[in-house]
């Protein structure tokens, strides 16, 4: 079974996202119903394939976790916990949820993403925050192309040694 965690706008844009999830048997009780807007990212492939991204951000529900909302009470007994992207690096809510993955990860497997987006967040933000998410996870997911906005010029080698030596 596959549970969600987060802040769903009550838009429209937050409608068809609850509907799909529904629709693929995802439970939904641990999400919170939020005013705020859904983000928008509306994403073009160059000629390679890799994606480029417009965001439309702005006071969106995702990341506003209070500490009320992001208890441990929402992910339950969960035996795997994943987070990523713009949640974990966009205030008010990524400390929160780094807080969350730190009570969680006794007792569940920690997976984070970090699904660089430096069109919205600056690079610095995901460099200086690796070392603490490594301490948290158990799996680090990274693609080349976050690797390279990362640690530019490193190998993926010594990139995972690195996060292996801090704790992933």
């Amino acid at each position: 079974p596959v549970r969600f965690l987060g802040r769903i706008s009550r838009d429209p844009f937050g409608e068809l996202f609850r509907a799909h999830l529904g629709a693929s048997g995802v439970d939904l009780t641990g999400c919170v119903s939020a005013d705020e807007p859904s983000v928008l990212a509306v994403a073009t492939l160059d000629e390679a394939g890799r994606a480029a991204y417009s965001f439309h951000a702005e006071g969106a529900a995702d990341w506003r976790w209070s500490t009320a909302e992001l208890t441990g009470e929402r992910v339950g007994d969960a035996v795997c916990l994943h987070t990523g992207s713009l949640a974990l690096v966009h205030d008010p809510g990524a400390g929160r949820i780094e807080e969350l993955l730190a009570r969680a990860s006794t007792g569940a497997t920690v997976s984070i993403d970090p699904n660089v987006r430096p069109g919205l967040v600056p690079l610095e933000r995901y460099r200086e925050a690796m070392p603490r998410w490594c301490a948290l996870a158990d799996v680090v997911k990274l693609s080349l192309d976050d690797l390279e906005l990362i640690r530019p010029g490193e190998t993926a080698e010594r990139a995972c040694d690195a996060w292996h030596a801090a704790g992933a």
